[in-house]
């Protein structure tokens, strides 16, 4: 009785600081996009688990055929458009590029944030993994996940329900942070059960890039919700980390795994542990001393997207050269 009494008032008092998560999808956010000019891009919208209306876009090269594909799968406080400038510098590289906001975010519908069950977003992926498969016939797929699409990716990768070339991995949540201990852990597990639209996931914008302007553009872009985020989707992505935790030495995809020693908002350790358990004979890390969370989004992002770019090629070797490459060879050759 005594325990009930103590849960009851946690809840009361994460009500008071919290309040409640309950902001729904709403319509005409997204701005009319810029025209691309050096990639073919497409946006379209498809059916996620439970008939959730999922906006989507892909790069794709100008000239000649994907020499291979890469899904993005983007993290909370984000959305697919975020990751444009790098698909578009991939497209010039020759791969296409797929991406689609995860529901309750950006675009798509659902409310915002919320997830029934963490199995809900790896459904996701697999519906719009085989979209792409249909577009890209026979193209060897990476998925690239960053921060919570992290930790679907790897999900998906442990679950093997689809062949994957390997996983490029963004900063992602693969351990609780040191701040967080066992006894936080489980009444936030307990509230997403007990009062699962209360608001305890907060995100500081300060904390994802050490650039002003990218903190500005998120404050001010609509297609990020600037609300906390409910305890059932807390919950669940804590109950998808330790499973990703138990299951590490299982994971046997070449993998390229990325993190900053300055991010507040997913471990680094995570990184690290899965470099170091995983059963995957090709796997490779990269920490960035004082970098921040958003990678794609830190002053030093050239040189992040650097040695993405340069693990991608090394494992499409169908095709060594980028598209751009090969263009300029031939210019060279004709001098």
């Amino acid at each position: 009785m005594k325990n009930i009494k103590n849960l009851l008032k946690i809840v009361a008092l994460s009500s008071l600081l919290f309040g409640c998560a309950t902001a729904s999808y709403t319509s005409g956010m997204r701005a009319k996009p810029a025209p691309v000019t050096d990639a073919n891009h497409q946006e379209g919208r498809f059916s996620g688990a439970q008939n959730t209306n999922l906006f989507e876009q892909s790069w794709t090269p100008l000239k000649g055929n994907s020499k291979a594909v890469v899904i993005i799968v983007h993290g909370l406080k984000d959305h697919s458009s975020r990751y444009a400038e790098t698909a578009r510098k991939l497209a010039q590289s020759g791969f296409g590029v797929y991406a689609y906001d995860l529901r309750g975010h950006g675009d798509s519908e659902g409310r915002r944030v919320w997830t029934d069950s963490f199995d809900d977003y790896i459904t996701d992926l697999e519906l719009f993994y085989d979209r792409v498969r249909k577009s890209e016939p026979n193209k060897p797929i990476f998925l690239f996940g960053h921060s919570m699409g992290g930790a679907i990716v790897t999900t998906f990768a442990l679950k093997n329900s689809r062949p994957i070339a390997g996983l490029v991995l963004s900063a992602p949540a693969l351990k609780p942070g040191e701040d967080i201990n066992g006894f936080l852990i489980g009444v936030t597990k307990m509230l997403g059960s007990i009062t699962p639209s209360l608001a305890v996931l907060d995100l500081d914008d300060e904390k994802f890039s050490r650039d002003p302007k990218v903190v500005q553009q998120m404050k001010n872009d609509p297609l990020v919700y600037q609300g906390k985020g409910p305890a059932r989707t807390a919950k669940e992505l804590l109950k998808a980390i330790a499973n990703i935790q138990e299951k590490m030495t299982e994971v046997t995809v070449p993998f390229i795994t990325l993190h900053g020693t300055k991010d507040g908002l997913t471990n680094p350790d995570g990184s690290r542990e899965l470099f170091k358990s995983a059963k995957s004979t090709d796997k490779s890390i990269r920490i960035y001393e004082g970098v921040f969370h958003d990678l794609l989004h830190e002053p030093e992002k050239e040189k992040i997207y650097g040695d993405i770019l340069a693990w991608l090629n090394a494992h499409a070797p169908e095709v060594k050269a980028s598209v751009v490459e090969k263009t300029e060879a031939k210019k060279k050759s004709k001098k």
